[in-house]
């Protein structure tokens, strides 16, 4: 940042690498801004729907007119009635605050070169913005470099000499206590990959490394199995089996450190419903626990979490099940024991809003979903064999 336009820099080392950059431009720009804007599509634009059938001449003709007559005081009514963009319905054009290089470039640069309350023309492979810029941070430094990146390898002599120690090492070991003492006096590095499946594509640590795994479900490999030396781009490794897990429901021993806290949690919800099934005053529950009311806010069905609480959708369904001014609970959550009392329902707009694009992506999410609960439906059925794991 203290050197100048096609100044050099470096060489330097960084991440097993050299690397020289130079400076290619320094310019003062804003970290975000945030804009409106009225997309003009037309049939055969990036992302255009299909029931956009005007010309690019035709676009640009109404982008033109709208222009003429935007303003910021009808800019949001504009954007809801004419704007392509799908998410004009429900925030009238507004794009909020976005960081600079977020938008497609075009966009961005025509925030860049305007100022506040400006109201321009810009195409894209979109179409065509009337763009309305409402606000941008203060000008900071930026700085565009140019760089390149050249890979260490090592030597010929170098992985001869790694190859050659693993096999050393490979026929010196044969079970689990030899593998960690010897490992352990050699000062060599040991990775350790939890409960591989079969058709995992590799070992965490090791890219590429499918024949590890492949080699792992050999059907004479058992626990305290050693491999012979596997060679990767810049890894040598020796492998060992540490564990094997039988097919269907874990022992116990194996589970207890993961569910014990999920149990002590489930008998402390049972003890403090128990507690609080009587109760009918949200006060009087606060009063006895010592605990503050906190209020929630507006929620809706697509809220996703309870402020300060997170996702408890199945408390959120007790709400929204619950009439104005009743009191709700106890309900087990998962991050504690609820009650409420609704305050107020506002009841969903009528034939105002355009719920067409939410339809869509339930409709899409459901078809999803339907397609992959078929195929798990078929392939249970089959009762499959998968052989998969010896070719792949």
């Amino acid at each position: 940042f203290a050197s100048e336009i096609g100044s050099v820099l470096g060489p330097w080392t960084e991440d097993n690498a050299y690397h020289i950059a130079r400076i290619m431009d320094i310019q003062m720009r804003p970290d975000s801004m945030k804009a409106s804007h009225i997309l003009i599509s037309y049939s055969g634009a990036y992302g255009a729907a299909q029931t956009v059938v005007r010309t690019k001449i035709g676009a640009r003709q109404l982008a033109d007119s709208l222009l003429n007559v935007a303003n910021a005081n009808n800019f949001s009514e504009l954007a809801t009635e004419f704007s392509d963009d799908p998410s004009a319905v429900e925030n009238s054009g507004d794009l909020g605050w976005f960081a600079d290089g977020q938008m497609v470039s075009e966009f961005n640069q025509a925030c860049i070169n305007n100022e506040v309350n400006d109201i321009k023309i810009v195409e894209t492979n979109f179409g065509f913005h009337i763009i309305h810029i409402t606000g941008k941070k203060e000008l900071s430094k930026k700085i565009r470099i140019a760089q390149i990146n050249l890979r260490i390898t090592y030597s010929k002599e170098t992985h001869n000499l790694a190859f050659t120690e693993a096999t050393h090492f490979a026929s010196s070991v044969n079970d689990l206590a030899s593998f960690d003492s010897v490992s352990t006096n050699k000062q060599l590095n040991v990775m350790k990959g939890d409960y591989i499946r079969e058709m995992e594509a590799s070992i965490m640590g090791i890219p590429t490394s499918r024949s590890i795994v492949r080699w792992m479900f050999e059907d004479e490999v058992t626990i305290g199995k050693v491999s012979d030396v596997f060679d990767f781009d810049n890894q040598i490794v020796v492998a060992i089996v540490t564990d094997i897990r039988k097919k269907g429901y874990l022992p116990l021993e194996d589970v207890k450190e993961f569910i014990k806290p999920l149990v002590i949690r489930d008998v402390k919800a049972k003890q403090l419903i128990s507690k609080l099934s009587g109760s009918k005053d949200i006060n009087n529950v606060a009063t006895e626990n010592n605990v503050t009311i906190e209020t929630a806010g507006a929620l809706s069905f697509n809220t996703y979490s309870l402020p300060k609480y997170g996702p408890e959708q199945f408390v959120q369904g007790h709400m929204f099940a619950a009439e104005k001014g009743s009191f709700g609970g106890p309900v087990k959550g998962d991050q504690g024991v609820y009650v409420f009392q609704l305050d107020n329902i506002i009841p969903a707009p009528e034939n105002k809003v355009n719920y067409r694009f939410t339809i869509e992506q339930v409709r899409s999410s459901f078809e999803q979903m339907a397609e992959q609960s078929a195929y798990n439906a078929i392939d249970e059925a089959a009762e499959i064999i998968d052989f998969r794991k010896y070719v792949y």
